[in-house]
């Protein structure tokens, strides 16, 4: 028997042990090359190699349902990275929505509005509903608000407040 004839076999029985398409089985064995490979270098039988392969297609199953994809993040400097930080815990976030007009190249905040919001579409939404300048309609844009945007300054720390001043 040669290879693709093997495999073949393989696809076919584990369509019927699983109770699959012939296409399906076809991309649950393509996705265990290893096995397969491994399978026909030991010159193991068909059955024995569906049940491998199929063993191992639920493993992998199972870590990807434990393992949730990674979202795609950016990176975050400076004042956005404190906002972040200062924030992730509380339900309730200052956000700065920023109203923005114009597309690509073109493109310029006009206004920027400080909401209460538990999220940002909730804080997009109540500077859409408050804003009463809409001359020609901007885009709402939120995130968080950071603490020197709000105002906030550095305090010295403990240390310094210690230590015996030199102009005194």
């Amino acid at each position: 028997m040669k290879y693709f004839e093997w495999e073949g076999a393989v696809t076919e029985a584990v369509a019927e042990a699983m109770a699959i398409s012939h296409s399906d089985a076809s991309g649950i064995v393509e996705a265990q090359p290893f096995y397969m490979q491994q399978s026909w270098g030991k010159g193991m039988d068909v059955q024995m190699t569906a049940a491998k392969v199929m063993e191992a297609a639920q493993v992998d199953a199972e870590e990807r349902a434990r393992t949730p994809a990674p979202k795609q993040e950016r990176m975050l400097f400076g004042d956005e990275a404190d906002a972040h930080a200062f924030w992730k815990d509380r339900e309730w976030k200052t956000y700065a929505v920023d109203l923005v007009q114009g597309r690509g190249k073109k493109e310029k905040v006009v206004r920027t509005m400080y909401v209460r919001a538990r999220t940002g579409h909730g804080a997009a939404t109540c500077a859409e509903e408050n804003d009463w300048s809409r001359n020609p309609k901007p885009r709402y844009v939120a995130r968080l608000a950071g603490p020197r945007e709000l105002g906030c300054t550095p305090s010295a720390s403990k240390e310094q407040h210690n230590e015996p001043s030199a102009h005194r």
